[in-house]
């Protein structure tokens, strides 16, 4: 029985894992798509700092705009900053101390699945945590987007 709870525990760490690893590549997609807008938006002349030009895109929009992308950014910072609490699996440095020390295997192997366990719930708040911040992001780029089409729509009203 020990041994299934101790691979559980090991395949859950892993799971966590990748799942902290897909959400970092998201998290990155989605501050590479917001870049993308705000360069297209500038790349059609729609942000036209040139007065004698009028401006294309309203002064409001292009506030709005810096300040979406920058929320974005900071929440993908959130997302891709390393941690330090994050555990992958058992500790090799643990196991090895503990029978350095004369620990049985058996009881070895329970006080490992049990840190495991324990480091799933530390990995989940952190894993929760960033999920959140992702959330917000992909929020934003949608506002930045419905920005952007309301600038648009407003100037070809005009």
């Amino acid at each position: 029985m020990v041994d299934l709870a101790f691979e559980a525990a090991r395949d859950k760490l892993a799971s966590q894992t990748n799942a902290f690893e897909s959400l970092r590549t998201r998290a990155a997609a989605v501050l590479s798509v917001a870049a993308l807008v705000t360069s297209f938006s500038a790349g059609l002349g729609l942000v036209n700092t040139a007065p004698d030009q009028g401006r294309l895109l309203p002064q409001w929009a292009q506030w709005a705009l810096l300040g979406i992308l920058l929320a974005i950014g900071i929440c993908a910072f959130i997302v891709l900053l390393p941690t330090r609490q994050w555990l992958h699996g058992p500790s090799a440095r643990i196991i090895l101390k503990r029978w350095e020390e004369g620990g049985d295997t058996r009881v070895v192997k329970v006080e490992v699945t049990a840190a495991m366990v324990e480091a799933q719930s530390t990995n989940s708040a952190e894993l929760g945590r960033r999920s959140q911040a992702y959330r917000v992001a992909v929020l934003l780029l949608l506002a930045q987007v419905l920005v952007l089409a309301a600038a648009v729509a407003e100037f070809s009203a005009s």
